[in-house]
């Protein structure tokens, strides 16, 4: 039940986006590409001093795939749009470095991220509000999931699930468990026929 009301609550979110995504028209917005070639050029410039780079080795290696990446989008005039430009974003988000310590290879990607987010901004300022939504609803599912240990549940044992789940019906629960008592009262909003908490 409570993995169940956890995809509810997932499909939710993307159902709020892509309503959102719609209603902006991002396909007729054109961008020019030039414009955001400038910017990202601009970035890369002041990673460098008397013509080298002074970011690691590690970086650049990350910047390479990135500009391979923008490159790709530059020759292709169907992505030069509102769209384009978003789907481009989504691309070099994929690029961020996995684990706890990303380094200045992690801030590579943030900084092209966010010239490619201004420039759509620049035109379409709604899409600001839609993506703050959307990853306001993104950051709390990912809280949830670690929370309740719901994320891939074939592989956590049933056993951890269900403790921190019967941990919100504890005397104590408000003050030590919370935050987990709200969510768990999110997955029962979620899925009115789950009934979690009185089970």
């Amino acid at each position: 039940d409570a993995t169940k009301a956890m995809a509810t609550i997932s499909d939710q979110s993307k159902k709020i986006y892509k309503g959102g995504m719609n209603k902006l028209q991002l396909d007729k917005v054109e961008l020019k590409f030039s414009d955001l070639k400038k910017d990202i050029n601009k970035l890369i410039e002041n990673k460098k001093f008397g013509g080298e780079f002074t970011i690691s080795g590690k970086a650049e290696t990350k910047l390479k795939s990135l500009q391979s990446i923008i490159n790709k989008w530059e020759k292709n005039p169907k992505m030069h749009n509102a769209q384009g430009f978003d789907m481009l974003k989504r691309k070099i988000d994929a690029e961020y470095p996995q684990g706890v310590k990303v380094g200045d290879e992690g801030i590579m990607v943030t900084e092209i991220r966010k010239a490619i987010y201004d420039k759509i901004i620049e035109k379409v300022p709604a899409y600001k509000d839609v993506m703050k939504t959307y990853e306001q609803a993104i950051t709390l599912e990912k809280q949830m999931l670690r929370e309740l240990s719901l994320k891939n549940p074939d592989k956590s044992k049933a056993g951890t699930i269900l403790r921190k789940l019967q941990s919100v019906m504890r005397n104590n629960a408000n003050t030590n468990w919370g935050k987990r008592l709200d969510y768990v009262k999110m997955l029962d909003e979620a899925s009115l026929d789950s009934n979690i908490i009185t089970k």
